[in-house]
Parts: structure tokens; sequence; C-alpha cells
């Protein structure tokens, strides 16, 4: 900005003069000083008429006048404000507004499905009269990538000074006492940009990656740098066994953690741990009965009045919000209770940020686009974090799946092929032939609460050790179960989708995946619960088997209606790990073949 010399044109002049100075100029401390936001309405063919028109009130030559308005005008294209808000304010020079709004604002749309119908969902508000759009702040990542998309000639015109002033401390070296591996020192780093311009970051680091460990060198950071202003942090997901893990790791570095629970109320601890259940009851003081159902994975906490009220003031006060497992942001109850704190930096963190629809445009609208580097499960074999999956799909083709295709209903075909007797039958005998093989625990991954219970029944019937995780199974228990499988005594563990996200047991040899589906997330996240190596200091016994050199992944492929078409999904997901290894058959005697040749190599 540059200023103008003063003027008091007196009479009619002045209103005249106000009129054309308030077209170039912002009055502040006492002076007129040109302003690119008030300069940008203009077209640039008038320029130089506003410049002879306002060097009649000031002394300044018209040319000079002219190359300044000019200079100031073409300096930059787009002009962003309150980039820390749930919505931005973009603002745009005229001759963009015009050649470019429609197509611009086209792609921070989409269009989703509900039925027959389909709906298109605008991530973006008109400000015509200021000619500006408002977007959800973490679309601000997109305005590059939207730019390219289009041709278009704006540059890459981030936030240059925002509200929040970061130290130029590096976060690598406040957050040092947690000993991070290097790829997370990357991570880190590339997080604390994106709070510098975004407040918000989206990561993707894949199961046995470490993300906790980086959500904890974040609040490090930030709570070292700046003490006074990150006195309250949340950390939320959907699963309450999560919350448990999460405490436990910001315990062990030496941060004060509470939970929220049906049995903890620990709101005064500076981090708090809560289910979005739970937040949204509180903020909203409706039930979360409108997540969906695969989306609400254990059932909220149950709290009284007074208890809510002050959850919600807490979270209201939060100056970081910590997001795990955050592809289920598109969920409206999720994404309503991350908006429900407009002002806080966003954290979001999953081994698959993203949705197999333009839903997934919901997530980077709250928290940016998934950041650099992305830490895939490939990423990490190479350097001995993780060990390579063998994946085999077991084909089934059983005479009752043959009614499958007359269905007119999902309903009607999970409950032939999920409680098929036969089919369990065969999944329990691959389980006996793993144990027997010494190739235990072993997690089998099914569908229903009734297919659970079968399969329990039948292993139990071998005298195999065996328990079922279920959602009505309490914390406790579970973690009782969890424990004894660590340390071998449970030799096969059945689980629900509870067991999809968050759950880490390294000793597990192999996997059972007898539920189906396509969700490329739950696909990726499933095969992370195998791929984890095995500490001999902290499972002797496991690691007494001998070393586990591969994640074995044995993936039950239906040929009924709809759900071989999911396996063909689940093998394309699969595929973009390329040190992933992917097999098939639809003989027994293979698969058993199969199993010796990958365990024995």
């Amino acid at each position: 900005m540059r200023e103008l010399p003063h003027v008091s044109p007196r009479g009619k002049a002045y209103s005249d003069f106000l009129y054309l100075i308030n077209r170039i100029a912002e009055y502040r401390d006492g002076k007129w000083v040109i302003s690119w936001k008030r300069l940008r309405t203009l077209d640039k063919e008038t320029l130089r008429y506003w410049a002879y028109r306002v060097s009649q009130y000031v002394d300044v030559d018209p040319d000079d006048l002219y190359r300044q308005i000019r200079e100031i005008w073409e300096s930059r294209k787009i002009l962003i404000l309150n980039p820390y808000e749930n919505d931005v304010l973009v603002l745009f020079r005229s001759d963009v507004w015009n050649k470019y709004l429609f197509t611009f604002s086209s792609y921070f749309r989409y269009k989703i499905r509900r039925g027959k119908e389909t709906i298109w969902v605008d991530l973006f508000s008109f400000a015509e009269e200021l000619n500006a759009i408002y977007l959800r702040r973490g679309l601000l990542s997109y305005i590059p990538e939207a730019l390219e998309e289009y041709q278009h000639p704006l540059g890459k015109q981030l936030p240059e000074e925002p509200p929040l002033e970061f130290p130029p401390e590096r976060p690598d070296i406040a957050a040092a006492q947690l000993k991070l591996r290097d790829y997370q020192v990357e991570v880190l780093k590339s997080i604390w940009r994106n709070f510098r311009t975004l407040g918000a970051a989206t990561v993707r680091m894949a199961a046995g990656a470490g993300k906790t460990e980086v959500a904890v060198a974040v609040t490090a950071a930030l709570r070292r740098v700046m003490p006074d202003r990150f006195r309250k942090i949340f950390f939320v997901t959907l699963n309450t066994l999560l919350l448990w893990q999460a405490k436990r790791r910001f315990l062990k570095y030496g941060f004060e953690a509470g939970l929220i629970t049906k049995d903890y109320f620990e709101i005064d601890a500076p981090i708090v741990c809560c289910t979005i259940q739970t937040l949204y009851k509180a903020i909203s003081g409706i039930p979360a009965r409108t997540i969906e159902y695969e989306e609400r994975l254990l059932e909220e906490v149950h709290l009284d009045n007074p208890k809510y009220d002050r959850l919600r003031d807490e979270y209201m006060l939060a100056n970081l919000v910590i997001v795990d497992e955050c592809h289920h942001i598109p969920a409206r109850t999720v994404r309503e209770t991350l908006y429900a704190n407009p002002y806080a930096l966003r954290l979001a963190l999953s081994a698959t940020p993203w949705k197999d629809d333009m839903s997934k445009m919901e997530i980077y609208a709250a928290t940016g686009k998934i950041i650099e580097p992305e830490i895939t499960s490939s990423y990490l074999v190479p350097k001995g974090y993780l060990v390579p999956a063998d994946i085999i799909f077991y084909v089934l083709d059983l005479p009752e799946y043959k009614v499958t295709w007359e269905a007119e209903t999902w309903h009607e075909v999970e409950s032939i092929v999920f409680l098929s007797e036969r089919r369990n039958e065969i999944i329990a005998e691959i389980a006996k032939y793993l144990v027997e093989n010494n190739i235990y625990p072993v997690l089998v991954l099914v569908r229903r609460i009734e297919q659970g219970k079968s399969l329990e029944r039948m292993l139990r019937e071998y005298n195999i050790d065996v328990a079922f995780l279920y959602g009505a199974v309490p914390i406790s228990i579970r973690e009782t179960i969890i424990n004894l499988a660590e340390h071998l005594r449970i030799q096969v563990l059945i689980a629900t989708q509870l067991a999809d996200e968050g759950f880490d047991l390294p000793p597990l040899r192999a996997l059972i995946l007898a539920s189906g589906g396509k969700s490329s997330t739950r696909a990726l996240q499933r095969v992370g619960r195998v791929v984890r190596p095995i500490d001999p200091r902290k499972y002797p016994e496991a690691a007494a088997l001998g070393p586990k050199k591969v994640g074995l992944v044995i993936d039950i492929a239906d040929n009924a209606k709809w759900l071989l078409k999911h396996a063909e999904a689940r093998e394309r997901m699969y595929s973009t790990e390329p040190l992933w290894r992917i097999r098939a058959t639809a003989s027994r005697r293979d698969l058993y073949n199969m199993i010796n040749m990958i365990t024995k190599s």
C-alpha cells in the first residue's frame, strides 16, 4: 500500500473527492492509502481515468498516480481473508472474477447419489457484491490445483500474513524428545507449514507408521513454542479403543491426557480424548443416530446434562482438534462436530484419508488436501518398519450362492452368504489349519454378529483358544482379550468391523477376511492389522514361533451376486501397494500349498 498526500477539499468538492478516493484507497491512521482490495473492483481499462480524476484533488502527477495504481492492481489476482475460520473469503480482481468465476467455483462442488436421486453439494457460496466467494478453509490447499486443472493464470497465492504467528523455531527440534523416525520428521515439518497457511493438515500414514506419535509430536511442538495459546487440545475419533491407545501414548511421552467415557470424565486435563458421538450430543443435544450404520462403529457415551454442558464449553475453547480415522469426516455428524469449533487448528489422520465417492471432498474441505510425504505400507517395508502382505484370494462357489443371482436386495444376499453354515465351516477349517502349523494368532473379520458366534462355536469344537470381539463387549474385556492374544493365550480372534480401525496386535501372523465389502478404505485398514513386525523384546512368546517375514491374508471371494465384484474392487486397491503380492485359487489343496510356501520360504 502507498500513501497519498493529505487533502481537505470543501463543500461539494469534498463529497466528489470521497466518492473517487474510496474507489482506490482506504483511510488508515489519518492517511489515505492505495488499496488493492478497493482497486480490484475496477477494470484495467478504467485505471487511467480514475487516476486522472483523483489527481485533481491530490498533489500527484496523473501519470505517476496511474503507474502506482496499475502496479498495485497487477500485484495480485486474488486475496484470501480469514484463513483460519470455517469459511474463508476469496476476493477476486475484476478481470479474474468476470472471466473465470463460474469455471473456478465448479471445481468446489460434487454430486452424490441417494437412491435414484442425484444431489449436487456446493462447498462454496457467492458474495457477488464483493466479487468474492466463500470457501471451506481446507479448500485453500486446492486453489493451485484448481487453477492448473482449468489452466487459470492466477498463480499460487496462499495467505501471506496468517493471523496466527508461528515462531520460526523448527517443530522437529521442539519435539526432539520423542525420537521420531526420519519420515515422521518430514511429516511433522509439512504439518507445520500447512498450519501456517491453512490452520489444518490431512495426513496419510499407513497402519504401523506411528501416526499417533506424529500427533503427540505436533502437540509437543505447539505447546513448547506457544504454551499460553495451546492449553486445551481435543483428540477425537469414533472408536473408543483408539481413545485408550491415544491416552497411553500421550502419557508415555509425558503429557497429561484425560478420557471421556462412561467411567471417566477427565475434562480438566490439557489433552482430552473423546468420541465424536459424545461430542456431537454435547454440542447439538441430539444423539448421534444420524451417522450411517457403517460409520457408527460404537455406541456413544451417555453423560448427565451438566457434564454435556461442560464438555461442550471446553471443546469450544480447544485450540487444536486432532481427528483420527478422518475418512469418516463426510458423515454429517462428524463434519458438524468439527465445524462447531470454527477457529481451532485441525490435524486429520488416517491410513486412508479418502472415500470411494466424491464425498471425499468434505474431508479436504475441513482439513485440506493430503500433505506430502504420504506414508504408505510399501514405503515402510524397505525401511524395516513393516513386513509385506501376501494376499490369497480364496474363491468360494457354494451351491446356495446360486439363488443370490435372483435376489433383489443386498440384505437377501448378505443373509444367504454370511450366514451360510458351510461357508463358516470352511473358514473354521482354514483357521484350524493355520493354528496347527504355528501360524497364529489369526484374526478373522466377520460382517455379522451371528456369523462370528457361529465361527466361535465351531473353533471351540476344534479345541482352539478363541475369542469374539464385537461392540457389546466392554472395553475392559476387550483389552484383556487383546492382551491374551499378544501372549498367544488366544490363538484365533474373531472380530466385527470393530477391528477395522485402531486395532493394534503386532503378533498377528494371519488375517482371514470373511466380511466381504468393496470399500477401499476398509480394505487397506484391514490388511494393515497384519503387517506390523514382531518386536522380540515386547512379544517373546510370539517371536519364539519364528520371525515374521510376511503378513498372510486370506481374502474370501464369494462367487455370488455383487460380492464377486466387491472382491475385484479389493484386488484393485491391494494392487496400489507395489510390495504386496496377490494370488488366487479356488482349490483348498492349492490354498494350503500357497500358505506353506509363503510362510516357510
